[in-house]
């Protein structure tokens, strides 16, 4: 049989707690109301905070440069080779700027970026002997223009953190392009020059910040496979027989390796801005297939052949910055 007085005490005994519990709301509703404002309060002041942790990463950052740069191209040693009275480079130096971007992958630790660098020299001189004969004999130098010089270069690179965000190490391809060129209408030309491109490894470092301030650095070392390129012809009007004419088109495959080197001092004005002063070298080594031209004057070409080889068969090349850097993240 059903225990009529047993459903009777839990039924109380349930609505005893619903009545209890209905109370406990009411109250927690009042006190609610009351610290209401308190709350709001709160939940305004960690909405900023909120706001902040949500806003997107800057991830593109652009690069300007402004650099004076003294140039020691491979250009001149071939000009020494053509006239060895032309010695030491003068008048080598330039003002150039150089542009680049770097772009992060965040969710893979990685970033690229990218360099562009073009130098315009008028005027590139090296100082020509001169010696007068008799009983006081004597030498002199005199600046004399070679020509005009130009300089191209640009990499890509794809870096990976190694350790934070402080090195990272990568690789990619380098691209160099160079040519000295002088000319006289109607008489003399002389276009010499170098193209090469490859491949290249590259460990960038930065320090942490102190104040704002810290320390940045990379080194590059690159193996490029390109051309050596020598176009010369002239004029003599003097010659005996009315005039004598030659010309040499001579393109030979060159390796040309070397390094960069770069250290920048580098202040924070803002989480986009810094402003950075720094210094970069490269140095490279040159070397073509061969040394050897062949023209129509066959008696000129030995006696270069000569002695271009009996320098060796390595050419230097290369350059010095001093910079002052802006750069702007995105």
């Amino acid at each position: 049989m059903i225990n009529f007085s047993r459903i009777i005490v839990i039924t109380s005994f349930i609505f005893i707690f619903c009545a209890i519990d209905s109370l406990t709301a009411q109250e927690k509703a009042k006190t609610s109301k009351v610290d209401d404002t308190p709350k709001k309060e709160a939940q305004e002041k960690e909405k900023p905070k909120q706001e902040v942790k949500n806003k997107p990463e800057k991830r593109l950052e652009l690069i300007l440069r402004r650099q004076s740069t003294t140039l020691y191209p491979y250009e001149q040693s071939r000009f020494h080779e053509f006239y060895p009275w032309y010695i030491n480079r003068v008048n080598n130096k330039s003002k150039n700027l150089y542009f680049g971007f770097n772009y992060s992958f965040p969710k893979i630790d990685s970033y690229m970026d990218y360099s562009f660098m073009e130098i315009k020299k008028a005027n590139l001189s090296m100082n020509k002997t001169y010696c007068n004969g008799g009983y006081y004999a004597y030498c002199r130098e005199t600046p004399f223009s070679v020509g005009d010089y130009y300089r191209m270069e640009s990499d890509l690179n794809f870096m990976r953190y190694i350790y934070s965000d402080k090195i990272s190490l990568g690789g990619g391809l380098r691209h160099i392009q160079s040519n000295l060129s002088l000319v006289y209408p109607n008489s003399y030309n002389l276009y010499m020059g170098s193209k090469s491109i490859g491949p290249q490894i590259s460990l960038k470092f930065k320090t942490s910040k102190l104040v704002g301030i810290y320390l940045s650095g990379k080194l590059n070392a690159f193996y490029l496979f390109g051309k050596l390129l020598l176009e010369s012809s002239y004029v003599d009007d003097n010659y005996p027989l009315g005039y004598n004419y030659n010309y040499i088109d001579n393109r030979v495959n060159s390796k040309y390796s070397g390094t960069e080197f770069e250290l920048a001092l580098n202040f924070s004005i803002t989480d986009s801005l810094t402003f950075s002063i720094g210094a970069n070298r490269i140095h490279a080594k040159i070397k073509p297939k061969s040394k050897n031209i062949v023209s129509w004057d066959s008696i000129d070409d030995l006696d270069y052949n000569v002695r271009a080889n009996n320098l060796g068969n390595i050419y230097y090349d290369g350059l010095s910055s001093s910079f002052f850097q802006l750069s702007l993240k995105f």
